[in-house]
């Protein structure tokens, strides 16, 4: 059997600003290409004429010497039907670009501004120092999704201590563009009831350790809806997305791999998270059930660059009071 049995090509509009020309893909074989619009209706019509040529529009695409497809074998199709035939063909298009890896020389200098809100900072305090009586295996222990909190205000300290430890690592890495993890995350908080905070969204800025207002309010109920109707928010401490700012991943890690990268990574920053508030006693539950749109409206994001794809909500738990 031949890639032609298989819908593996796409069709879409180019990126350029000629409108005569359209944009050729084929996932499997990881080819690009673009032709006029006239050309492809030609092609794909052929079979109707007096006199077909019987030649697949691979084959016409590779007779103009800038194609050239790559033959599946037959264990290869199966493969593929198997996504195809559960309705995941955009993820398989996904996942096949996504095993090209050419890594491009990128400088710190080359990636473009963070985004960050113009609005008034709030220093956070000290964190408290963190538990010696509380080893790594007890807080794994301990550790479990909560989505019912005991409805007290965190202390400012312990939400100072959990942003601090939490982010540790990201600070260090956040200007280093050969560690990608943060590079290209901004993280918004929700405030619904922390001691000394008005509630409403705030930037946090990793490396200053201060939030930055975005807007006042009350936003349990908006939030509620936002999570796809999760209750934790109406009780919770606070909720933290990750938005990520794909043109500066993009710009820093220039090749398909790094998508996989970028959602790996949005785990590995939640982690440090749970931990630090379940050693000071919080429960927390992440999620990247969104309502991205709604979400970015009310943070006032650059659509364009921008989206929620990751939160965790956290407060107080009632198990440890």
């Amino acid at each position: 059997m031949s890639q032609q049995n298989v819908p593996l090509l796409t069709i879409s509009p180019s990126v350029q600003e000629s409108q005569d020309q359209v944009l050729i893909s084929d996932a499997w074989s990881g080819q690009i290409t673009e032709i006029c619009r006239e050309e492809l209706l030609d092609w794909m019509t052929a079979e109707f004429k007096k006199e077909p040529d019987n030649l697949s529009l691979i084959q016409r695409l590779e007779s103009k010497g800038n194609f050239r497809g790559k033959e599946m074998e037959d264990k290869d199709i199966e493969l593929v039907k198997h996504w195809w035939e559960r309705k995941w063909f955009p993820s398989l298009e996904y996942y096949l670009w996504s095993r090209n890896y050419t890594k491009v020389p990128v400088t710190t200098a080359d990636l473009p501004n963070c985004i960050k809100p113009l609005g008034r900072v709030l220093r956070l305090p000290e964190p408290a120092k963190l538990s010696e009586s509380s080893s790594l295996g007890k807080v794994l222990m301990n550790r479990r999704s909560t989505r019912t909190y005991s409805r007290r205000p965190v202390d400012l300290k312990v939400f100072s201590s959990v942003l601090w430890y939490g982010y540790q690592r990201v600070r260090q890495n956040k200007l280093e563009v050969t560690h990608s993890i943060g590079v290209s995350f901004d993280n918004y908080i929700v405030v619904y009831s922390v001691e000394g905070i008005s509630p409403g969204i705030y930037y946090y800025d990793i490396s200053e350790h201060a939030l930055i207002l975005v807007r006042e309010g009350e936003y349990r109920e908006e939030m509620y809806k936002n999570l796809m109707t999760q209750s934790g928010p109406l009780t919770a401490g606070w909720t933290l997305f990750l938005v990520h700012d794909f043109v500066r991943f993009q710009t820093a890690y220039p090749y398909e791999a790094a998508m996989r990268h970028l959602f790996i990574e949005a785990g590995r920053i939640m982690q440090p998270l749970l931990l630090v508030g379940t050693a000071n006693q919080l429960g927390g539950l992440v999620t990247p059930a969104i309502r991205d749109r709604k979400v970015s409206e009310l943070m006032g994001l650059d659509i364009e660059r921008q989206a929620p794809i990751y939160s965790i909500t956290m407060g107080a738990d009632w198990r440890m009071s």
